[in-house]
């Protein structure tokens, strides 16, 4: 049996193995080997902010982008339409997040690309295209025997058309992680 060679173990449970072998009863040999486990606390996901991109009027015409950037935490408008805004209140908010787990342990981070959000009755769906300010490999903070932890917020865009139908919009988006 091979230990684990990572480097990073939580907690190494060992114990001993003995092994006798007798090919006619009349003499034995034995032999020993190790054995040994790395536990991890469990990893744990926490929604503390949801996504809202706030109170937004439609472009009087064309099409625009609405954009929220964990970069820039406001929402810009830009394309060809013209007249549309976003209204300061009640303010944009990035969703945020936070991954706790066993410290200094590599996971994975998956955001989905997109999701949709459904709106008033015989409206079409907005799909929104995520902006995450991580996605992919991670690392937790801290080092193994403690608890570590890791931050992330996810922002979006979708286009804004003047035929977009006024209403409220809402839908729901899943993130996962998982230890590596």
């Amino acid at each position: 049996m091979k230990a684990d060679d990572s480097g990073t173990p939580t907690g190494t449970s060992s114990s001993q193995l003995s092994v006798v072998a007798s090919a006619t009863g009349a003499t034995t040999g034995t032999g020993s080997g190790t054995a040994s486990a790395t536990v991890l606390r469990s990893i744990t996901l926490t929604n503390s902010a949801t996504l809202s991109f706030g109170r937004l009027v439609l472009p009087a015409s064309g099409t625009q982008t609405v954009a929220l950037s964990p970069a820039v935490p406001s929402v810009k408008l830009s394309g060809t339409g013209s007249g549309g805004t976003a209204l300061a209140s009640p303010a944009a908010t990035l969703a945020s997040f936070s991954v706790a787990g066993e410290g200094g342990q590599s996971f994975t981070l998956t955001v989905p690309a997109s999701f949709t959000l459904n709106g008033p009755s015989g409206s079409a769906p907005i799909t929104i295209t995520t902006l995450p300010s991580a996605s992919g490999a991670q690392t937790l903070s801290g080092t193994i025997g403690s608890s570590g932890s890791f931050g992330f917020t996810i922002g979006g865009s979708f286009p804004m058309a003047s035929s977009t139908q006024a209403g409220g919009y809402s839908g729901t988006f899943s993130t996962t992680v998982q230890y590596n």
